[in-house]
C-alpha cells in the first residue's frame, strides 16, 4: 500500500527548526562537478571539489512556509579548481567523509541558471582561485 502522509506546513517548519536547526551551523557546502554518489551516506567518490565554503552560524534562517533560507554570507574566496558544478554537499563541522548512515549530509543538484531547476544553480562555470558567492539557497521540507 502506498503512503499517504501529508505533513502540515507548521509540522514542515517543526522538522527543518528542530530536525535540522542548528546542525549546519559552521559546517560546510562541498561544490563538485562529476558524479553524485547515490547517498549522502557514500564517499565522494569521482569528481573535482571546485569549492568549498564555510557555513556561518546560524547557517540558515528560521523555518517559514515549509522551508528555511540560508543566513548570512556563503562565500569562498578562491575556487579550488575550474568546472562546471553539479552537485553539492552540505555536512557537519565535525562530518569524518567516511561511508557512514551515522553522518549527517544533504546531497543537493547543481548547474547553470536555466538548466534543469537545480537546487543550487550557477550563473557561470567555476573558474580556479576566483570568489564565489551563493546568493540564495532554500531547504524545502516537501509536504507529502
Amino acid at each position: 500500500m502506498a503512503s499517504n502522509v501529508k505533513l502540515s506546513t507548521g509540522m514542515r517548519n517543526q522538522k527543518l527548526d528542530g530536525g535540522i536547526g542548528s546542525i549546519f551551523d559552521g559546517g560546510k557546502l562541498q561544490i563538485y562537478d562529476g558524479a553524485q554518489p547515490a547517498s549522502p551516506n557514500d564517499v565522494v567518490g569521482a569528481g573535482t571539489l571546485l569549492a568549498e565554503i564555510t557555513l556561518p552560524t546560524p547557517a540558515f534562517a528560521a523555518a517559514s512556509g515549509g522551508s528555511r533560507l540560508k543566513a548570512g554570507t556563503w562565500e569562498d574566496l578562491l575556487a579550488n579548481a575550474s568546472g562546471t558544478p553539479t552537485w553539492a554537499r552540505l555536512i557537519t563541522s565535525t562530518d569524518t567523509g567516511v561511508s557512514s548512515t551515522t553522518e549527517k549530509r544533504i546531497d543537493v543538484s547543481a548547474g547553470l541558471t536555466g538548466g534543469a531547476g537545480f537546487d543550487l544553480e550557477f550563473t557561470a562555470a567555476l573558474v580556479i582561485n576566483e570568489p564565489l558567492t551563493i546568493d540564495s539557497f532554500t531547504l524545502t521540507e516537501p509536504a507529502a
